[in-house]
């Protein structure tokens, strides 16, 4: 049996050269089994491999002995490889650190406080809106609200969970309970008064300041 792996590890070192080794089953040592798998690169420390499931890096201690001398893995360049990684990983901004500048950035162009109607949360955590005057436009919109008073999110989360759930269900007398409970609450809470920026953190979403609870009666 091991003779046959050897012929098969020799029968592909042609084409190992280019990266491109294919293997109907990919064992790895720690049991894992990639299926209709193909070594598509090679960093010093890992193989990217291509398989039926989708990708993954499979690091060459996980990967037999024949393998290894195949690719000439060398446990100290794949230390090095590893660790410049990791540093050049901790000069890179942090999720928090692009959220924080792009707030500065938005804070440099903020326009004329208008009023704003909430209208639900997105999955995704934009709140759509509407808006008046200039700033205005005639369909929903999604938008990051910086400095909302907190208890404002959980009413609106809550308003359009129940708004959903009566859109994906019949509406039952308990759903459209629900839904109008949570219009009540979130009614009070539903227009602010905030500034607009030109800033837009992706395509169609801008951000906004809050500055004030608006009039929950005013008229659109």
């Amino acid at each position: 049996m091991k003779a046959i792996v050897m012929l098969m590890f020799a029968a592909r070192l042609v084409a190992a050269q280019t990266n491109d080794v294919h293997f109907d089953v990919l064992r790895t040592l720690d049991g894992q089994n990639f299926t209709n798998a193909t070594i598509i690169r090679t960093t010093p420390a890992y193989a990217v491999v291509d398989f039926s499931a989708g990708g993954a890096n499979v690091y060459f201690t996980n990967l037999p002995v024949e393998l290894r001398n195949l690719y000439h893995y060398d446990p100290v360049a794949a230390e090095q490889f590893l660790a410049a990684k990791a540093a050049k990983k901790r000069l890179e901004p942090t999720p928090r650190d692009r959220a924080n500048a792009s707030v500065a950035v938005a804070k440099q162009s903020l326009g004329v406080p208008v009023h704003v109607k909430l209208v639900r949360l997105n999955p995704d955590g934009f709140i759509v809106i509407r808006a008046e005057g200039p700033q205005a436009d005639p369909h929903a919109v999604e938008a990051v609200i910086h400095n909302l008073p907190p208890n404002i999110l959980p009413l609106l989360r809550e308003f359009s969970e129940a708004v959903n759930d009566v859109d994906r269900t019949a509406p039952t007398g308990e759903s459209i309970r629900r839904s109008n409970k949570a219009d009540k609450n979130f009614h009070k809470w539903s227009t602010i008064i905030a500034r607009p920026s030109e800033y837009y953190p992706r395509p169609g979403v801008r951000q906004w300041e809050f500055v004030e609870m608006g009039d929950p009666n005013w008229l659109w």
